[in-house]
């Protein structure tokens, strides 16, 4: 799609005009809907932001729903990795406030991965580590990785730079490591990957990520909607992963 080409070029503002034209043509297309909320986060424009969650489609995204405070978590990401500090927050906090007002054993383990995740981009670190701690108990083998290169990031902002880097051997092992299908390996890989940027270890986060895209294991989500990359673009190394001049 073009749109989303615009957006990873950066050039936003041509982005959402594609995405406005074409919901003038089909005003209740969701995957319009989806990038148009994004781009706007991306942006900063708060009150368009509100006024677009006013009139998409009450079917695909109800109100007081999952799949909306979902699409509230995927914007507040776009936010982050734009600057939209403040605009990002708010959006945390929605998320947050809607997960925690459910009873604990009503939450999914996507909503409380969703939690832990807003909870460390709002640096609330010590309740991200334990709900990360109890998602990697829990989780099966692929999942488990996940949930490792995330706690390691959580430690490692901390100031727990040795248990982080413990994580990430323990990610490596070959006693951990008995699955190798391409979707495991893309998990250990993105979850080394993950610690090492949250330790500053540049080279290392641009290694593992390469091995990962060389073996073509391609990434859960795109790696630019997601802020923990943030401080690594304009780093020659890593734009010159994903083609940037």
């Amino acid at each position: 799609m073009v749109a989303s080409a615009l957006h990873q070029a950066g050039r936003l503002e041509d982005a959402l005009a594609l995405i406005r034209e074409g919901r003038r043509t089909i005003p209740d297309d969701t995957a319009l809907e989806w990038r148009g909320v994004r781009y706007l986060a991306a942006l900063g424009r708060a009150e368009a932001f509100d006024s677009m969650l006013a009139v998409i489609s009450p079917a695909r995204w109800p109100e007081g729903s999952w799949s909306r405070m979902y699409l509230i978590g995927v914007a507040a990401d776009e936010a982050a990795v734009h600057g939209q500090d403040l605009l990002a927050t708010a959006l945390y906090e929605r998320l947050i406030a809607w997960v925690e007002s459910r009873a604990a054993d009503e939450r999914t383990p996507n909503q409380r991965g969703w939690l832990a995740w807003a909870l460390y981009l709002t640096g609330r670190h010590a309740e991200a580590d334990t709900l990360y701690a109890r998602l990697t108990a829990e989780a099966d083998s692929r999942w488990k990785y996940f949930f490792m290169g995330l706690r390691g990031a959580v430690l490692a902002d901390m100031g727990r730079a040795d248990e982080a880097r413990d994580l990430s051997e323990q990610i490596a092992s070959t006693a951990l490591a008995t699955d190798t299908s391409a979707v495991i390996m893309r998990e250990r890989f993105e979850g080394r990957a993950r610690i090492a940027a949250a330790l500053g270890d540049r080279d290392a986060t641009v290694e593992f990520v390469r091995q990962m895209l060389e073996a073509q294991f391609v990434g859960r989500r795109t790696f630019h909607s997601d802020p923990q990359w943030r401080e690594l673009w304009g780093y020659p190394p890593w734009d010159a992963l994903w083609g940037v001049r």
